[in-house]
């Protein structure tokens, strides 16, 4: 997004999460972005924002939330350059996929977990396309560049 402050200095940033305690219209920048646009003891600003294209080319990486294990799956796409509309997990080499329940913090999670070390996991866009990355480990904390981003 390219967001605008109160003195028509300007910013791109990456929406990477809802803030559900937030009202609507309401964006909720990292420090650093809110400080490019006002002083930050400001606390709240007026704005105003409008969708750019992402201009991301750098592989999507996944990203395993704190706690994941076989018996819990938390998993984030990070760096996408098109919205994500859904993460599938296969346990089986891609035979059969299955689906993961999207949280307002952009996790996707299964809290029963899918039983293993290693999954395959195919991430799918708004627009329909598709990037499968094999054999993911799911260990807490841990990080998965894939080889492309979507096109």
């Amino acid at each position: 997004m390219s967001v605008t402050g109160p003195s028509g200095n300007k910013i791109t940033a990456m929406v990477v999460d809802q803030c559900p305690g937030c009202g609507n219209n309401h964006l909720d920048l990292f420090q650093a972005g809110f400080a490019r646009l006002a002083d930050i003891s400001r606390g709240i600003i007026p704005i105003s924002w409008d969708f750019v294209p992402c201009g991301i080319t750098s592989p999507i990486v996944l990203k395993n939330k704190s706690g994941t294990s076989p018996w819990w799956f938390s998993m984030q796409v990070q760096n996408s350059n098109i919205a994500v509309a859904s993460l599938e997990v296969s346990t089986d080499a891609g035979r059969t996929w299955q689906r993961t329940q999207r949280q307002p913090y952009n996790f996707f999670e299964n809290s029963a977990g899918f039983r293993t070390d290693f999954v395959d996991v195919r991430v799918t866009s708004t627009s329909g396309q598709t990037i499968i990355v094999r054999n993911v480990s799911i260990v807490s904390e841990t990080t998965r560049t894939a080889a492309s981003n979507f096109s």
